[in-house]
């Protein structure tokens, strides 16, 4: 039986948008900064993974999100003050389109810092038997399959009701690692930069904050 405010574990998925080592800012649910301080009001940690309709474990997931969903939406509707002020339940599934056709996406997030402002981390294990924390944190890219533990709580904004799948921690089932660059090989009797090291920098920030911005 499905229930609110309770540890949750989902299946294996490829994951995408990973910000679960440094917490990035995010504005109206659009990406807006990485790098930004843990008591930043906007600092969030979060990924996303892609749930196919064809795989029957996901499948059965995404109906367990759906049931949540249907729970956080009737506890919001049970307390409200004013009886006749219509709500309005906004899903935290996304069907996807195009090669993605017949997946859909579902994002797990939670603040960078706690209601005392204390900084917060994301726990981070490896796929062993029994799982062991991860002290070397690898930068995780997109593709990478992980499994997650969140806590499904009802949120309001206004008359909008969420389902917000507040993330807790990550496990690491298939690794593809975050890398920097864009494709270029070294060249023989090329050209090289005096401060090489910065430019390369550079670069890789660039094609991190560009390939990371989530496009929802």
């Amino acid at each position: 039986m499905s229930s609110l405010n309770e540890f949750n574990t989902s299946p294996v998925a490829e994951s995408r948008w990973i910000y679960i080592n440094d917490p990035v800012a995010f504005s109206n649910g659009e990406f807006k900064s990485r790098g930004v301080a843990h008591s930043d009001p906007g600092a969030t940690y979060s990924i996303s993974h892609v749930y196919d309709l064809d795989d029957p474990q996901h499948a059965a997931f995404i109906d367990h999100i759906k049931e949540l969903e249907e729970l956080a939406f009737e506890q919001a509707k049970s307390e409200r003050k004013n009886k006749g002020k219509s709500l309005k339940f906004v899903s935290s599934i996304k069907e996807l389109s195009g090669e993605d056709a017949g997946k859909v996406l579902v994002k797990f997030k939670t603040k960078a810092a706690s209601a005392s402002g204390d900084p917060k981390s994301i726990a981070l294990y490896d796929s062993s038997n029994p799982p062991r924390p991860i002290k070397d944190r690898p930068r995780l890219g997109n593709g990478s399959k992980t499994s997650v533990v969140f806590n499904p709580i009802q949120t309001q904004f206004n008359s909008s009701i969420y389902l917000s799948l507040f993330l807790i921690g990550v496990q690491i089932v298939e690794l593809s690692e975050f890398k920097s660059g864009i494709g270029f090989s070294a060249q023989d009797g090329g050209f090289t930069s005096s401060s090489e090291e910065s430019s390369s920098d550079n670069l890789a920030s660039l094609i991190e904050k560009s390939s990371d911005n989530p496009a929802y």
